[in-house]
């Protein structure tokens, strides 16, 4: 690798005693120019796999400024890990980085570097304000591209990468090469192909590290803290847990105790930068300390050595549950997790996890695109446009493969009518004031989250200081305190300044609220038919008992929503229970009612109920109720469903088969099922 990476290889791989694997296959692929996806194990050196490699291919367009690189990350935490890593050994080979970021809004144009690292939104915004300048990309890498594939984020990147193409080719540019990486995908090929190119390359080395599993049945954060204080002996823990709240909680209740005293962190989206780089860095800097956390330290962060992580729920998916776990045991000791559960069903879970956690996954295909997507991009090309204006064929023409293959100028043009009865656009397609507002903000440039959502910054009273954000009602109002960064503050909005003011608060406060969750993230199709076919029960199975029927589909969160209302529908006044792999009801089971056309009718008129659990994102009511249907059944799979779920038989269970379909049933009283179905397991 010397001989090939003359400039590049002491500042990159000094630190290492050897090149990795995956450091090993890239170089030479990536040295010709290749699209490449690197899958490779956590902490195995992906960042340096490509990096090196891109920079010396263009070092000398690098340090003229004739070309420069983007690395777009996920999130706004994995760009400043990037940032601080690779900063060194760029500036070892003559070579600046910065970043674009809403944390780090630098001008390119004004402030040369040969690397720019920025998240989707933030590419998006360059595409509105810099198109030309992106014109000189000579690659561009997706990072951890796992967590944009089959979401409207990664419908964004295809589209914002059919955009930068583009632009390079009206420019006469060489079109950019395309890397993506990831420590863990199930579908490899689908992603490269997909976002990387038909004649893209997958190179994988997945090395497999011991891991050690701690089970903790759950009772409260105390019986919590004395599990910790046994197996941690003075070591770090990072705690994931399934929301905001609920990490606040954490850090609320573990603090100020043994082990770990106040080295307690909180880091979650609702905080702002300063106070996430302020958690990182101290969590990084002790021996001894405990992270509580969402998925914003999943991947990628580097905080150090970590001893433990600690699951306090299962993940909704394998992949999630070797990311998370991943992150401890990073310089090659065993990977240690305390796996928290509260129903047997969830320690099988852990159990599914453990056992396949290098397993192929099942695909039903590859991820449909998010046709929402389509609105926000034709009024970010609105402002691409130095005229402040669109048309439907520039739409059409810049849609990547995927979309424009379901989109014509027709389409787009009732599309764009839509968002003038809106007011988000003015006759003649300009930009109406409340585009204007929203594109200033930078809402125009995600598809995440609401448009309704109104999240308001909360400021340091006596400093200034930004400390995070906080969800507004519909009205506008706050709550009066809240719990952030694991500490209380009292809150005053200052109307003539239309800011909110924060002081911290000691001793008994109250009640005390907490930054908004969000909808849980959704157990998809193809986790829950894989966790069948673990246990031998898919694709779909039934449990019969003298006082009612348990069947497991299997099919996700999403799906058991509809049929809880498919049920009541055909059962009316009779309680059940529905979650991602099981229904139960009382009564026979009626074939009529789990026919194509009935489950065909089911979906059509609930699936729009459920579409906030469907992720959809937030322009997802602009389009016309047609395309709206459309979305509804790819998201929901409805194609596989029909062909191989319906096709399958029912399989009965009885015996040891069935005890592990009765572990679904939860036993949160005696009523089984959170006290609502009066049929216990031991019923069916």
């Amino acid at each position: 690798m010397r001989s090939l990476l003359p400039k590049t290889y002491y500042p990159f791989f000094a630190r290492f005693r050897h090149p990795s694997a995956i450091q090993e296959k890239a170089a030479r692929p990536l040295l010709e120019g290749k699209s490449v996806l690197l899958v490779s194990a956590t902490a195995s050196g992906k960042t340096e796999a490509f990096m090196a490699p891109l920079v010396e291919r263009y070092y000398a367009a690098l340090r003229t400024g004739q070309q420069h690189l983007l690395l777009v990350c996920p999130t706004r935490a994995l760009v400043n890990d990037a940032a601080r890593r690779l900063q060194a050994p760029l500036a070892a080979c003559g070579l600046e980085l910065r970043r674009r970021t809403s944390d780090a809004s630098e001008n390119p144009e004004e402030q040369a570097a040969a690397l720019w690292i920025t998240t989707p939104e933030s590419l998006d915004s360059l595409l509105c304000r810099h198109a030309r300048w992106l014109g000189k990309t000579a690659a561009v890498i997706l990072d951890e591209i796992h967590l944009l594939y089959g979401t409207p984020r990664g419908t964004q990147a295809l589209c914002l990468l059919s955009r930068l193409d583009w632009i390079c080719r009206a420019l006469h540019k060489p079109l950019p090469q395309r890397v993506g990486a990831t420590a863990t995908a199930s579908q490899p090929d689908f992603i490269a192909h997909s976002f990387l190119g038909e004649h893209s390359q997958v190179l994988e080395e997945m090395g497999r590290r011991p891991l050690r599993a701690h089970y903790h049945e759950w009772i409260d954060f105390d019986n919590l803290r004395d599990t910790l204080a046994d197996l941690s002996k003075g070591h770090k823990v990072l705690l994931f847990a399934a929301s905001r709240a609920e990490a606040e909680e954490a850090a609320t209740s573990l603090r100020g105790r043994p082990p770990f005293g106040s080295h307690v962190y909180v880091h979650h989206s609702s905080l702002s930068r300063q106070l996430r780089l302020k958690a990182e860095q101290s969590f990084l800097r002790q021996s001894c300390a405990l992270l509580c956390s969402t998925t914003t330290m999943e991947v990628g962060v580097d905080v150090g050595d970590i001893d433990w992580v600690v699951l306090l729920h299962p993940p909704e998916d394998r992949l999630g549950f070797v990311q998370r776990v991943g992150r401890s045991g990073r310089r090659g000791g065993a990977a240690q997790v305390v796996a928290c559960f509260r129903q047997p069903g969830e320690r099988m879970r852990y159990q599914y996890f453990l056992e396949r956690a290098h397993a192929p996954g099942m695909a039903t295909g590859p991820a449909p695109p998010h046709e929402s997507v389509v609105v926000q991009q034709s009024l970010s090309l609105l402002y691409q446009n130095p005229r402040k204006t669109i048309q439907a064929a520039a739409v059409v023409q810049r849609l990547p493969k995927e979309l424009a293959d379901h989109w014509d100028e027709e389409e787009v043009e009732t599309t764009l009518e839509r968002l003038v009865e809106s007011k988000w656009l003015l006759d003649g397609y300009l930009p109406s004031p409340r585009l204007e507002a929203a594109y200033r903000r930078g809402q125009m440039h995600a598809n995440i989250g609401s448009l309704q959502q109104k999240q308001v910054e909360i400021r340091e009273a006596f400093s200034g200081r930004v400390l995070g954000t906080v969800e507004a009602d519909r009205r506008g109002r706050i709550p009066s305190r809240i719990t952030l960064g694991g500490h209380t503050q009292k809150l005053r909005q200052d109307y003539k300044q239309k800011t909110v003011l924060a002081r911290a608060e000691t001793g008994p406060q109250g009640e005390v609220a907490v930054p908004g969750s969000g909808p849980a993230a959704p157990i998809e199709l193809e986790s829950s038919q894989d966790f069948a076919h673990w246990l031998g029960l898919g694709p779909r199975c039934l449990l019969s008992g003298p006082q009612g029927n348990l069947l497991g589909h299997f099919l996700g969160s999403c799906w058991g929503q509809i049929f809880a209302r498919h049920l009541s529908q055909n059962y009316p006044g009779q309680v059940f229970y529905a979650d991602a792999y099981v229904v139960a009801w009382q009564g026979s089971l009626v074939e009529e009612v789990w026919n194509r056309d009935a489950l065909w009718g089911c979906m059509e008129k609930f699936a729009p109920a459920i579409r906030q659990s469907l992720q959809l994102g937030r322009w997802f009511a602009y389009l016309s109720k047609k395309r709206q249907r459309r979305e509804l059944r790819q998201q929901l799979r409805w194609d596989w469903v029909d062909k191989e779920w319906l096709n399958s038989p029912i399989l009965p269970v009885s015996g040891p088969s069935a005890k592990a379909l009765k572990e679904f049933l939860r036993r949160d009283t005696e009523l089984a099922v959170a006290g609502f179905f009066p049929i216990s397991a031991e019923d069916l």
